[in-house]
């Protein structure tokens, strides 16, 4: 199988098919929602939900490419899976080229995103069930402050935070390429990495150039060389594969939300790190080998009804793409669910 931009085409191959939904959160921002269900499958039978959401760059996609993904096991285990992504580029208001349509961080997504989100899954199935989530690296943070806020959370179910990214890991401040752009003043940053979206050219030339030969190696090249990630524990048949929605939109103002809202330091806990008592049932499952942020430090921030594990020798992305990625993280998720 080809690589591809299309994750239908992922979807196919695994005998599933996508239902495509359009959320519009209450500030008029447009998501995708996608439900993932077997081709063959009885729609009346209909397990518990769970909504997967993505990291920073990312699509939701990266929970559905191969057999050996999460969202394949949430499936086989009965679950309704459902698949969310964040807000790019589209507004019921305003044209993708407004400065208003990316003048957003993670509060905004953590606050507006998620909920609706959350609501759209119980209206699409007609009934009231709680809604499970499972977030990975900066959608852990969009939960951890959406925990914080005052909206209302009737239809939050279970939450499964994966390489939590509350704290900024060693990593963070030693990459030559953060530290450069950490380093930039806010109108050079915004000359040389647009003053809206970030590096909109570089998505551009994604949508143009991902259906060529060679796009998720570039990709993956990419990433690697930014964030020293590598590719030991993936399943090389399909590493290429997993780095086809990769990057994806994003504004200039969350990467600078990032670079700029780590510098907290030992004696403080902002808002963004203080899980309330009240909060529902949490698993926090922490890379060991994971230097871009500092899962560990986190888990001290857990009170003792929530559930941590620690596997050592991952790194960031192996949460997500390990090859043995259903034993270490698949089962235990789906356990802490069921219980």
């Amino acid at each position: 199988m080809k690589p591809s931009l299309s994750l239908d085409t992922y979807a196919e191959a695994l005998n599933c098919v996508l239902e495509k939904h359009s959320v519009v959160t209450l500030d008029g921002f447009v998501l995708d929602l996608k439900r993932v269900k077997w081709r063959d499958g009885d729609s009346s039978i209909v397990g518990p939900p769970v909504l997967l959401l993505p990291g920073l760059l990312q699509t939701s996609g990266t929970y559905l490419v191969g057999t050996n993904s999460l969202a394949m096991h949430l499936l086989r285990s009965g679950f309704d899976v459902w698949l969310g992504n964040n807000r790019s580029g589209k507004h019921v208001s305003f044209s993708t080229y407004h400065s208003r349509v990316w003048d957003w961080d993670v509060t905004d997504m953590a606050q507006n995103d998620i909920p609706a989100l959350l609501n759209s899954i119980n209206t699409l199935r007609k009934d009231t069930t709680p809604v499970s989530i499972i977030a990975h690296s900066q959608a852990t943070t969009q939960c951890i402050y959406l925990l914080n806020s005052s909206i209302p959370l009737l239809n939050l179910g279970k939450i499964v935070l994966l390489a939590p990214a509350v704290y900024m890991g060693p990593l963070f401040y030693k990459l030559p390429f953060i530290s450069f752009m950490r380093s930039l003043p806010d109108k050079l940053f915004n000359a040389v990495f647009g003053p809206t979206a970030f590096m909109p050219m570089l998505m551009h030339l994604g949508s143009l150039l991902g259906h060529l030969p060679g796009y998720g190696t570039l990709s993956y090249s990419v990433f690697a060389t930014i964030f020293h990630w590598d590719d030991h524990l993936w399943d090389k048949r399909i590493r290429n594969h997993l780095f086809m929605s990769s990057p994806s939109y994003v504004s200039t103002k969350t990467i600078k939300w990032w670079l700029h809202g780590g510098d907290e330091d030992e004696e403080s806990e902002p808002i963004s790190n203080i899980i309330p008592i009240q909060s529902p049932p949490i698993l926090a499952i922490v890379a060991g080998n994971d230097l871009l942020v500092d899962g560990e430090r986190f888990l001290k921030l857990l009170h003792n009804h929530h559930k941590s594990i620690i596997i050592e020798e991952y790194a960031h992305l192996d949460v997500l793409w390990a090859y043995n990625v259903i034993d270490k993280v698949g089962r235990p998720i789906v356990d802490f669910l069921n219980t």
